[in-house]
């Protein structure tokens, strides 16, 4: 049975008039739901009649900020978000999805997702309250190249990339259109790290899926018969560990 949780966003609510009647905006609240990984929990948001999240979750995406962190001195480069949740006591990293969050609580903590639900509240609560829908925005965020970093990363692995661009673009669209979705629902993500000259597809866990015991099985058997059905030239996919 899922779990749900409403975290109220705020108490103070925004009050215009027309002509004799008064409307009240509702503050943003979210949804917490439990994932396949039981220590990861998916934040949706609901009310969100300001766009304030929607924004926020754009802006990082279309600046190609990193999305997932579990040091507050890292996050403090890019998210004053991610750095005021990390503080959480019993908060283990943070991902930002294309439309919500995912917050995993340490694996050591002998108390539930409750006991850290009123705390992650109140840093959303606070975030949000100051956070403006503008180009120049109030909260301080970093525009850095996740992209870049990634690719540090990759070339660590010392593979050769595989000479079929087309094909390697292919692979992308069916991951994004196919596979994607799927993870998503469950608060997870999958990135496209590479098709390597042997026909591997490399591919990187993000989100629920990074320590869920059934993220392997998805790699290995999911994705890699929907991709293999699809592309004769695949011969194998493997996970790539997410490092910060």
């Amino acid at each position: 049975m899922l779990l749900r949780h409403c975290l109220r966003l705020g108490q103070i609510q925004t009050r215009r008039t027309c002509g004799c009647k008064t409307f009240h905006k509702r503050p943003i609240s979210f949804v917490a739901t439990a994932t396949p990984n039981p220590k990861a929990f998916k934040l949706e948001a609901i009310d969100d009649n300001s766009g304030k999240f929607a924004d926020y979750l754009s802006f990082v995406h279309s600046n190609a900020l990193p999305r997932q962190f579990a040091s507050a001195t890292r996050a403090a480069e890019y998210s004053r978000l991610a750095e005021l949740i990390l503080q959480v006591d019993g908060i283990e990293s943070i991902f930002f999805g294309d439309a919500y969050l995912t917050l995993q609580i340490s694996n050591d903590m002998d108390n539930e997702w409750e006991t850290v639900e009123s705390h992650v509240t109140t840093q959303l609560k606070h975030f949000f309250e100051s956070y403006s829908v503008t180009p120049e925005r109030t909260v301080d965020m970093t525009i850095g190249d996740n992209t870049g970093a990634n690719n540090d990363a990759d070339n660590n692995l010392n593979l050769v990339r595989h000479p079929n661009n087309q094909l390697t673009v292919e692979i992308q669209q069916i991951i994004d259109e196919k596979v994607r979705p799927h993870v998503q629902a469950d608060g997870g993500d999958v990135d496209f790290v590479l098709l390597d000259s042997d026909g591997v597809v490399h591919l990187r866990m993000l989100g629920a899926c990074i320590s869920c015991p059934s993220s392997t099985v998805t790699v290995r058997f999911m994705i890699k018969n929907m991709l293999q059905h699809y592309f004769e030239e695949v011969k194998d996919v493997e996970h790539v560990d997410w490092d910060e």
